[in-house]
Parts: structure tokens; C-alpha cells; sequence
């Protein structure tokens, strides 16, 4: 039964979605569709030979993304058999407030450098539930709730440079930082007449920090003047550390003897450790100037990658963003765009990980304001501080599976998993500002 709770929820957050929020303001605008095109800090994240572009030193001061998530929680469930069942889940809405992108590009000479901090990815889940069953005198009722945080940072320079008239090559190189905090409690009692005969409970903690390295190289191509192609080449990202510590405690007795079976499980980790933690990746984005609006289309191809243990195996997948901008006051500037973020969990492998593939659209508007400084005794030309502003919203749709605790009936009382198809929802508001100089 310990192996059965554990194995469900250890994979609870880890659905295999590359990057659920988007860590820079041009990419909230247009749904990530940037590859292409962007301009600012968050360049050495989707493509650092956008950074040749900057003509400004650039500092994104905040981007913060309020996540809204709801669904797609492991739930304690009834055998589908036992018709006098009744469950009951205690649900609530998870909401993160996720500091997403922070960073800072300069000019260097002829080269252009920049630093900068991202989270693409964050979740939380709090799921509770209740189950019941009762056949005359006879009862069996269980408990399941827990909780479970996830959230990911690269961090990481890049440089660039135009190396001629409408090229632009850059390369960075990334330093992800992953952790991961679960605690659940699981507890089942069967009665006769009110007095119990038999009761189990157990609870466990997990926790888990790796720390790895990715190297990344970029390219952007202006093709005449209206059209943009780019490119983007991620490597695998390697293992560097791991700290890994997990905590069981079971214990369980039946009526008549009063004697308390228990179990501890302590498993530690911690050191260097040399694996893959996510395959190679390729990004490729086109965009086209019509008039003063702008249409882009970023595509991402993923690479499939055999875990050795199967516990993390991930099968080669696919993604797609569609995106359009245009001014529409002065100063003002409005975006929408849709995207796929689809699960890479591999169904064969790993059947009852948790695995969703999200739909979703964005719209936002974008504000500049501009103030002139005075020229100084060091720089006789004039200079214009920036600030803009960006303002979206995001919805997606989930579909996919997930492998729920099943309670069996009055007959049958173990515990089993069972993969059940499902929904879950996601609303994210993205607030960020940006200054060049």
C-alpha cells in the first residue's frame, strides 16, 4: 500500500510541460511566438541573437505572472465496483504569484551582453478528498490530502553581435536550478457497528533539488525587409548536483490484537551526479512585417530521451505559437496569440504519471513612456529613458491523465492506482516593466 501512494504522487507536479508561463513582456504579448524577433532581455532565454538588436542598455525591472490553476489533482477514488460509495473532494484553486523574468542587456563594443533570471515553469497543488463506503453494518472510509511545489529558474549570460547586414549570432549559456517539496498523509479504517477492525496510515515527505547546465546558440535573419526568420539550438541539460531526501511512515492494526505494525522508509541523496535531466531541443520562428502590424509563428521540436530508470522517460514531442502585434494609440501597443505547451511524458513508460497538453490563447496591451535627459559634459547628444509596461492575460485548457488512488470496496479493500482521464484549467496574469537608457 506505501508503494502504491508513494508511486502516485511522486510524479503529481512533474507533467511533463517545457514551460508553463512566459518569462519575458514581448513574448506575453504575441504567446511566446518570439524566436524570431525578440528584442529584450528575456533574449537570453528564447534567443540570444536577439541581444544584437538592443541599441540601448536594458533593464527588465519585474515580470510577474499570477497563476490560477485548478483540476488535474490525484484524488483518493472509489472501485468503480462498489456501487454505495460516496466520494468527496475538498478542492481548492492554486494560486501562485511567480517572480518570472529579471534581466539586464548592455552594449559591449560591437558585441552586446546580457544577464538575466527566468522561472518558465511553477505549479502548485493542494489536493484533499474523502471516500466512503458502507454495506449494512459494515464501513470502510479513507482520507487522502497533501501537497505538492514545483518550480524551476535558469539563470544565466548570453552574447551576441551582428556579423552582417541582417545576421545576427548569439550564445549563452544557462544554469537551471529545479525543487521539488511533497507531503501527503493517507489514512483507511474499516467498522463493524461503529468499532474499528482494521486501520492504516501512513505519511511521507519528499524533496528533491537538482541543479544542472544547458548550453544555447541563436540565430536571426532578415529576409528583405518585411520578413524574419530565427532559430534556436538548445543542448541536453546536465545533471550537476542533486540533493534528494524521502520519509515514509506506515502503520497499521486489526481487530482483536491491539499490536501497531509499522514501517519507516528513509531514502537520502546528496552530491554530484551526471545524467540527463531534459533532451535537446530546437526552437524555429518566422515573423512578417505587414504594414505596422506584425505576424509571427514559432515552432518546438523536442527530442525524445529514455530515462535508465523509466521513471522520467520523455518521448519526442512537439509545440506551436501563433502571434500578432500592432500599435494602436500612440505609445500604445496591442498583442494576441495562441499556444500549444503539450505534455512529453511518456504514456508507454510511465502510465500513470501525470500528463496534459494545454491549449491556450493570450491578449495584452503594451505602454511606453518616454522622458529626455539632458545632455551631460560626457555625452553631448541627448538621451531617453524608457519605461514600458505590459499588461496580459492568458487562459489554457488541459486535457490528459493522471493516476488516481483507488479505495477498494468492502470486499476487496486494497489500494491500487488507476489512470483516469481528465481537465484542468489554467488563468495567468502577466504584469511587467521594463527601462532602457
Amino acid at each position: 500500500m506505501v508503494v502504491v501512494a508513494v508511486a502516485a504522487w511522486c510524479r503529481l507536479a512533474a507533467a511533463g510541460n517545457g514551460s508553463s508561463l512566459f518569462v519575458g513582456h514581448e513574448a506575453a504579448l504575441v504567446g511566446g511566438a518570439v524566436v524570431a524577433t525578440v528584442r529584450d532581455g528575456s533574449a537570453v532565454y528564447y534567443n540570444p541573437a536577439g541581444l544584437a538588436s538592443i541599441d540601448d542598455d536594458t533593464l527588465d525591472l519585474s515580470a510577474s505572472a499570477y497563476a490560477l490553476r485548478f483540476g488535474g489533482n490525484v484524488e483518493l477514488k472509489a472501485d468503480a465496483a462498489d456501487g454505495n460509495a460516496t466520494e468527496r473532494r475538498l478542492s481548492r484553486l492554486d494560486l501562485n504569484l511567480v517572480p518570472v523574468g529579471l534581466a539586464y542587456a548592455r552594449r559591449l563594443g560591437a558585441w552586446r551582453g546580457a544577464f538575466g533570471v527566468f522561472a518558465p515553469a511553477q505549479t502548485s497543488s493542494y489536493p484533499r478528498s474523502y471516500v466512503a463506503t458502507a454495506r449494512g453494518a459494515e464501513t470502510r472510509q479513507g482520507v487522502l490530502a497533501g501537497n505538492d511545489i514545483f518550480f524551476e529558474y535558469n539563470g544565466g549570460l548570453a552574447f551576441a553581435r551582428t556579423v552582417a547586414p541582417g545576421l545576427r549570432l548569439g550564445a549563452g549559456l544557462l544554469v537551471l536550478y529545479s525543487s521539488r517539496s511533497q507531503a501527503f498523509g493517507l489514512g483507511t479504517d474499516a467498522a463493524v457497528d461503529g468499532e474499528t477492525t482494521t486501520f492504516a496510515q501512513f505519511f511521507g515527505v519528499t524533496d528533491q533539488i537538482l541543479v544542472g547546465a544547458q548550453a544555447i546558440w541563436g540565430l536571426q535573419v532578415d529576409i528583405a525587409a518585411p520578413v524574419h526568420l530565427g532559430l534556436t539550438f538548445r543542448s541536453p541539460v546536465f545533471q550537476l548536483y542533486e540533493l534528494a531526501q524521502t520519509l515514509v511512515v506506515y502503520g497499521e492494526a486489526s481487530a482483536p490484537s491491539p499490536a501497531l505494525r509499522q514501517a519507516v522508509v528513509v531514502d537520502e541523496f546528496f552530491g554530484l551526479k551526471s545524467q540527463t535531466l531534459k533532451p535537446m531541443r530546437l526552437d524555429g520562428g518566422v515573423a512578417v512585417d505587414l504594414g505596422r502590424a506584425r505576424l509571427s509563428a514559432d515552432a518546438t521540436v523536442q527530442a525524445p530521451y529514455a530515462d535508465p530508470t523509466g521513471l522520467a522517460s520523455l518521448s519526442g514531442q512537439w509545440n506551436v505559437r501563433l502571434g500578432a502585434r500592432m500599435p494602436v494609440f500612440k505609445d500604445w501597443v496591442g498583442g494576441a496569440g495562441v499556444f500549444t505547451d503539450r505534455s512529453a511524458i511518456d504514456a508507454k513508460r510511465s502510465p500513470t504519471a501525470p500528463s496534459f497538453d494545454f491549449y491556450g490563447a493570450i491578449a495584452g496591451v503594451q505602454m511606453a513612456t518616454r522622458y529626455r535627459l539632458a545632455p551631460s559634459a560626457a555625452r553631448d547628444a541627448p538621451r531617453a529613458l524608457t519605461f514600458t509596461t505590459t499588461v496580459a492575460f492568458s487562459y489554457a485548457y488541459g486535457a490528459g491523465r493522471l493516476g488516481n488512488v483507488v479505495l477498494g470496496g468492502l470486499d476487496q479493500p486494497d489500494l491500487a492506482t488507476r489512470t483516469t482521464t481528465t481537465d484542468a484549467h489554467q488563468l495567468v496574469l502577466h504584469f511587467g516593466s521594463t527601462s532602457a537608457l
